[in-house]
């Protein structure tokens, strides 16, 4: 797939992603995170990392509720989306989270909404992960939020068609070696504008042999947004909450 490298850059800083994925509201953010926080229970004080944050919308609510996070997005326009929001308690900075440098910083590390598995050599998404190990302080926790491969083989849509601000969007969906890909055909004022996005599908006994190469520890798995248990067959996501070994 000569195409996959470096395809997030083109998509996720092009408003045509931004329109489409509109109905991905603070609400939705809100309600997570309404269940999570309460789960890991960090302390007054805690510092989150938020790993390819988007405009900000889990930030945004981790910060109104006191805590000091940072977000980081590779797509400027989402940066500057979520500087202009005027965030209390957030900072917001354009970095490829492979290429985090600050080092035993943050308490709290997300990754949220299936923002793992974007690169074509696994070695470069387990850097993600040794990223990740990096920046947390001993006794860390890492949130990991994937989708559950089962579920999206046995659910996948081959074709979808959406017409958002008068604009119409064809979707081609398609399971590709060990990916899942997504063509996405935008036809805006008579021009057709075409881009793909592609996500690695691991298992969950893959993500946690990579997790634990990272040297993290993984605690709990949850299948969906309620924090239900994990099924391999049903449940929608893989929510993998991982701990920084004291020991290291």
């Amino acid at each position: 797939m000569a195409d996959l490298e470096h395809w997030y850059e083109e998509w996720f800083d092009s408003p045509y992603y931004h329109c489409l994925y509109q109905h991905r509201d603070e609400d939705e953010a809100v309600a997570f995170l309404d269940k999570l926080l309460p789960h890991l229970k960090p302390s007054k004080g805690s510092t989150f990392l938020d790993m390819a944050c988007g405009r900000g919308r889990h930030a945004s609510y981790i910060g109104q509720l006191g805590y000091r996070v940072h977000g980081i997005d590779l797509s400027p326009n989402n940066i500057e989306f979520a500087r202009n929001c005027g965030m209390e308690n957030a900072t917001f900075g354009v970095l490829d989270m492979r290429g985090i440098n600050q080092l035993d910083r943050f308490d709290y590390i997300l990754n949220l909404h299936t923002s793992f598995g974007y690169f074509e050599k696994d070695s470069q998404n387990v850097a993600v992960l040794n990223a990740v190990k990096a920046c947390l302080k001993k006794g860390g926790t890492f949130v990991l939020d994937y989708l559950n491969p089962n579920w999206v083989i046995n659910h996948l849509i081959p074709v979808e068609t959406k017409t958002v601000n008068g604009m119409v969007f064809q979707i081609k969906r398609e399971c590709h070696s060990d990916y899942v890909v997504k063509v996405v055909e935008v036809m805006d004022n008579g021009k057709c504008h075409r881009f793909r996005e592609y996500v690695k599908l691991y298992s969950l006994d893959v993500l946690k042999t990579m997790i634990e190469q990272a040297r993290l520890m993984v605690v709990e798995v949850f299948g969906d947004y309620e924090l239900k248990p994990y099924n391999p067959e049903y449940s929608q996501r893989i929510i993998l909450i991982a701990k920084l070994k004291n020991d290291d």
